[in-house]
C-alpha cells in the first residue's frame, strides 16, 4: 500500500484542486468590445470573444470566463452594427463635403474638359443644381467655343487663393470664391468659380457645385457663365447606329404571272 493510499500527502490531488483561471482571451476580447472609438478594436474583441469561447469549452473546467467572452461577442455585435449605422447614414454628407473640397481643388477644369468633348451631361454634374436648372445646353456650349477659340484646350488649375469654407450654424445658402491661374495650351488666364453650398439644419451640406465662373481677360474682355450667358444653337446628336432598318416587303416575282 502507498503512502497517498494511507492519507499522505497527495501533489497530484493538489493540482487538481487548483480554482480555475479566467481566459486571457476572454478578457482582452471583453476590454476591446468596450472601446468603441474604431471599428477596428470592435472587430478585434469579436474575435477574442470568439476565442475566449472556444478556449473555456475546451479547458474542461481549467479556465473560465464564458460571461465576460460572451458578452464581448455581444458589445462588439452591437458596436459594429451601430458604426455601420452611423456611417451608412453619414456618407451623403461626407460626400458633399468631399464635393466641395474638390471643387476647391480642381476647380473649374473638369466642368471645361467635359465641355471640350461635347458631354453637357457630365458637364452639368459639377454645377449648383438650382444654377444648373437655369442654364442651358446652348449657354453652355456658347462659353466652351468662346472657351476654346481663345484659351484653347484646358491643361491644368493652379489653386491659390479661396475664402473661408462654409461651415458655422446658420442654415441656407452660402457663397465663397476660389480664384486661381487656370493653364490653357495658348495662354494661362485668372479664372474666379462661385461654389455655393446649402447648409442644412443640422449644419451639415445638402448641395453644392459651381454657381459661376469668371476668366480675366483684360484683352477680349472677361468671360463669363452665369444666367446670363448668350445661348447658341446646339446640334442634335447623330442618330444612333445599330437601330432598325426599315423593312421592305420581298419581291415575290407574282407582277408577271400571265402572258396573256
Amino acid at each position: 500500500m502507498s503512502q497517498y493510499d494511507a492519507g499522505g500527502f497527495n501533489p497530484y490531488q493538489e493540482q487538481l484542486a487548483e480554482p480555475p483561471r479566467t481566459s486571457l482571451l476572454a478578457v482582452s476580447g471583453f476590454v476591446s468590445s468596450v472601446i468603441f472609438c474604431c471599428p477596428l478594436t470592435s472587430l478585434i474583441g469579436l474575435l477574442l470573444g470568439v476565442g475566449g469561447l472556444v478556449s473555456v469549452s475546451a479547458s474542461n473546467g481549467r479556465r473560465k470566463g464564458t460571461g465576460l467572452a460572451a458578452a464581448a461577442v455581444v458589445i462588439s455585435l452591437l458596436s459594429l452594427v451601430g458604426q455601420a449605422v452611423v456611417v451608412q447614414r453619414m456618407m451623403p454628407y461626407a460626400r458633399e463635403y468631399w464635393r466641395v473640397m474638390m471643387l476647391m481643388t480642381v476647380g473649374p477644369q473638369p466642368l471645361i474638359s467635359d465641355l471640350e468633348i461635347g458631354d453637357y451631361a457630365s458637364a452639368r454634374s459639377h454645377l449648383y443644381p438650382p444654377f444648373e436648372a437655369q442654364i442651358t445646353d446652348g449657354q453652355l456650349k456658347y462659353f466652351a467655343d468662346e472657351v476654346a477659340d481663345r484659351y484653347g484646350s484646358v491643361q491644368q488649375w493652379l489653386q491659390s487663393s479661396s475664402s473661408p469654407p462654409p461651415g458655422g450654424s446658420s442654415a441656407g445658402e452660402q457663397t465663397f470664391d476660389v480664384t486661381s491661374q487656370l493653364v490653357f495650351s495658348k495662354k494661362t488666364v485668372s479664372v474666379t468659380v462661385a461654389v455655393k453650398v446649402l447648409i442644412g439644419t443640422s449644419g451639415q451640406i445638402d448641395q453644392s457645385g459651381l454657381a459661376k465662373i469668371v476668366i480675366h481677360d483684360s484683352d477680349l474682355g472677361d468671360l463669363t457663365l452665369d444666367e446670363n450667358t448668350p445661348a447658341v444653337p446646339v446640334p442634335e446628336s447623330p442618330p444612333q447606329s445599330g437601330g432598325e432598318e426599315p423593312q421592305t416587303e420581298p419581291d415575290t416575282g407574282d407582277g408577271g404571272g400571265d402572258g396573256g
